[in-house]
């Protein structure tokens, strides 16, 4: 018991100083989550950039990751060398879509796509340092933007009593003293 007291000591010394220093502008009780971004099929006008469906492969690609497996692949040979260079001069993702018009054999789509910002399921701190090493510990999860979002239980009774006893309940009157 020692132990889970002297845990919760040090959890409360973390939250007294997050309370003064690191709310990311939320009320308490707050808490944190990983923020992370992903692109999203929107319509024409509210996109940011086009992507490509090619529906025999089952796979979408932005234009720019499209024209790089194409340039990798093997299959690259039923295009002439002409389209190929030409493609390879392409830097715009409107260079690659108007190549792909002229020259792409097989059915596809063109869309647009918006990166939005998601709240990534399954993640809950209560310190904003847990959710920054979490990140760090586990980066081949997330895209290069991801980072700590400050969040507050909003109007939730039970949580806003737990987070007043993890912040001000005296743990040494139950042993938890540092003798």
């Amino acid at each position: 018991m020692m132990e889970e007291i002297k845990f919760l000591k040090e959890l409360q010394a973390k939250l007294k100083h997050q309370s003064e220093h690191d709310y990311d502008s939320q009320a308490s009780p707050r808490f944190w989550v990983v923020r992370d971004y992903k692109w999203e099929h929107v319509a024409d006008d509210h996109g940011e950039r086009t992507a490509i469906y090619l529906p025999d492969a089952h796979e979408s690609y932005s234009m720019q990751e499209y024209k790089e497996n194409l340039l990798e692949e093997d299959d690259r040979e039923i295009f002439s060398v002409n389209q190929i260079r030409e493609l390879e001069k392409a830097e715009t993702d409107q260079d690659i879509v108007d190549w792909v018009e002229a020259y792409e054999q097989d059915e596809f789509t063109l869309f647009s796509e918006a990166e939005i910002a998601v709240n990534v399921s399954n993640t809950f701190f209560l310190t904003k340092e847990a959710c920054k090493l979490h990140i760090d510990q586990n980066q081949h999860h997330y895209t290069k933007k991801a980072h700590t979002y400050a969040m507050t239980a909003w109007r939730s009774p039970e949580v806003a009593k737990v987070w007043d006893i993890l912040e001000n309940f005296d743990w040494d009157k139950v042993g938890g003293g540092d003798d």
